[in-house]
Order: structure tokens, then C-alpha cells, then sequence
């Protein structure tokens, strides 16, 4: 069965993050415990993707600026310095897609969460029909924590009713934890 939204497709026995016609991520689908539906930063290592970004555009306008003298004062020019110049493209596109907001699916797997951004934005009809179909594909509690986009699917009830009743920080102001007694 192959399903595919805006940049993710179910293939096989994997979740993918298809970029360009090429695999960019990956997921095992025995390995997912629970999938979130989320609208935000699209890049899972925010932070590390803009400062990596960040350090590679030092050099990049420490050689702008060495080019820029040779212009303007003459001298001898090294083949290092024009190199050094395109590390302001690399480090500007990081931290450019660093920031990218955007509708991702949050994937909850046994080795950890991994983040898998939609390439575009799909359309309400096509993006609710690709979720009732991973549904029926990964049997795994679904939910959407996206403004505007309910979905959660039965597994998800379940496991949310089951958290409540195990775990008393869940409970919400005033309430108690319900009896394990039968009804009688």
C-alpha cells in the first residue's frame, strides 16, 4: 500500500520524508507507538540547525569582506577567499530552514521521536483523507494538535482514558480518579 501527502508517503514498512523525489527521513513502521499531527517549526534540532548555520556564515563574510578589500585596494587575491564566500549561501539556507514553519507530523517510535515535515501545505479533504488512511495502516493512536484540524482517532481514546485513570498528575483541576471497583 502506498500513501502519500504533501511530502509523506507510507511506503512499504515505512513512514518517508520525501525531498525532491529522494528519501530525506525515514521511519520503521513496527517501530511507531503514536503519531501527532503538529503546526510549528518544521526542523526537529531548531536550535543546533541555526547555530551550525550561524558558525558557517563567519567564514563566509570573513571572505566576502577579504574580496570586497581586494576590489576595492588590489593585492593579491587567494582562491581560499572566493571558496570562503559561498559558505554565506550554505549558512543563510540553514538557518533559512532552521526557521521554516509548516505542518510536520510528530512520530513517536521505541528509538525516540523523529519529526517529518510536509513539503507544502496539503489541502483540508486530501490531508484528513491521508490520516484516516495511515490510520488504517499503522493501527497506532493518531491525533492533531494543529489549529483548525481535529482529528483523533479510537486507539487514541483509549490510551488517553488509560493514562487518566493510571496516572493522577493527568487529572484536571477538581477531579478524582475513577473507581477500579465493578459497578454493582
Amino acid at each position: 500500500m502506498s500513501l502519500e501527502c504533501s511530502g509523506i508517503a507510507c511506503v512499504g514498512e515505512s513512514i518517508c520524508e520525501v525531498s525532491s523525489g529522494t528519501v530525506s527521513a525515514r521511519v520503521d513502521i513496527e517501530q511507531v507507538r503514536r503519531v501527532t499531527l503538529g503546526y510549528g517549526f518544521q526542523s526537529s534540532r531548531r536550535i543546533r540547525q541555526t547555530a551550525f548555520g550561524l558558525i558557517l556564515l563567519i567564514p563566509g563574510i570573513w571572505g566576502v569582506f577579504h574580496l570586497l578589500h581586494w576590489a576595492i585596494f588590489g593585492g593579491t587575491l587567494v582562491a581560499l577567499e572566493g571558496w570562503l564566500s559561498g559558505f554565506i549561501l550554505l549558512g543563510s539556507l540553514l538557518v533559512a530552514a532552521a526557521q521554516r514553519r509548516g505542518l510536520y507530523l510528530d512520530v513517536d517510535t521505541t528509538q525516540g521521536p523523529q519529526r517529518l515535515a510536509f513539503s507544502g501545505t496539503p489541502s483540508r479533504p486530501g490531508l484528513q483523507a491521508f490520516l484516516e488512511s495511515l490510520d488504517q495502516h499503522l493501527a497506532v493512536p493518531i491525533s492533531s494538535d494543529a489549529p483548525g484540524i481535529n482529528y483523533t482517532n479510537s486507539r487514541y481514546d483509549a490510551v488517553a482514558i488509560k493514562s487518566v485513570r493510571t496516572d493522577p498528575s493527568a487529572l484536571q483541576a477538581g477531579e478524582t480518579l475513577p473507581s477500579t471497583a465493578p459497578n454493582a
